[in-house]
């Protein structure tokens, strides 16, 4: 399944009244391993991991962003060590794409693939991580 198909699920179970959301996702199956709904579900259902906004879960989707369980837990990890150091919002840079995240929050504001990142400027963060 292409990553637009998984990202429209994601949003079409993300319209539902939040008392119902969380009712019906326990009800429905499992989306298979290595999936964009799979792994978007552990990061916001894992008790340190992260949230995507639904702004960043359209940009990773429209970009073609591979979003896996490996990058999650690497801005996770990332997050962590940003916010033991005070950071509030974060620039954090993967070879293939850069993500904004507010690390107080933990939720990946946005992303940006590796075509927009040259000539990019970024305002109003107040830290930098590589990964």
């Amino acid at each position: 399944m292409q990553v637009q198909e998984l990202a429209q699920r994601v949003s079409s179970a993300a319209g539902l009244p939040s008392t119902a959301r969380s009712s019906e996702i326990s009800r429905t199956h499992d989306p298979p391993e290595g999936t964009f709904a799979h792994v978007l579900r552990q990061v916001q259902t894992a008790g340190e991991g992260l949230r995507l906004s639904a702004h960043a879960q359209q940009r990773i989707a429209q970009r073609h962003i591979a979003f896996d369980e490996l990058l999650a837990r690497q801005l996770s990890q990332a997050v962590q060590e940003l916010a033991s150091k005070g950071a509030r919002e974060a620039l954090v840079l993967h070879p293939e794409a850069a993500f904004i995240i507010s690390v107080p929050n933990r939720t990946v504001v946005t992303a940006l693939d590796r075509q927009e990142m040259p000539q990019r400027i970024f305002t109003q963060i107040d830290s930098a991580y590589i990964l």
